[in-house]
């Protein structure tokens, strides 16, 4: 069935699986800003592999995470935003170059 057609059985499913993942996306956001207020002064406790802080690696993932999540959500926004003026600047190019009929103006020929 192509993803076009009238009828789309999947939908609900299509539905729920974006709410899901708008979801998890901002639990994702909110958690690692709550570890990193949580963590940010922490007690460094040298118990690494290589002798470093775990929880400062952690803060630096998480920190890491949430930069390329807001860079994503930043360009994301000026694609929108760049397609709706592109489109508003197509609808008046429409307007002012389309060409006036006798059809197109309702106009009653009579003989």
């Amino acid at each position: 069935m192509h993803f076009l057609s009238k009828t789309q059985p999947r939908s609900g499913f299509v539905r729920i699986a974006a709410l899901a993942l708008c979801f998890v996306f901002a639990a994702a956001v909110l958690l690692s800003a709550a570890f990193i207020t949580t963590h940010a002064n922490h007690t460094h406790d040298v118990t690494g592999a290589d002798g470093s802080c775990t929880v400062c690696i952690q803060l630096v993932h998480v920190q890491t995470m949430l930069k390329q999540l807001s860079t994503g959500i930043a360009l994301s926004v000026a694609a929108i935003f760049a397609l709706f003026a592109i489109l508003g600047i197509l609808r008046i190019i429409k307007a002012y170059t389309s060409a006036h009929s006798p059809v197109g103006l309702k106009v009653k020929l009579n003989n």
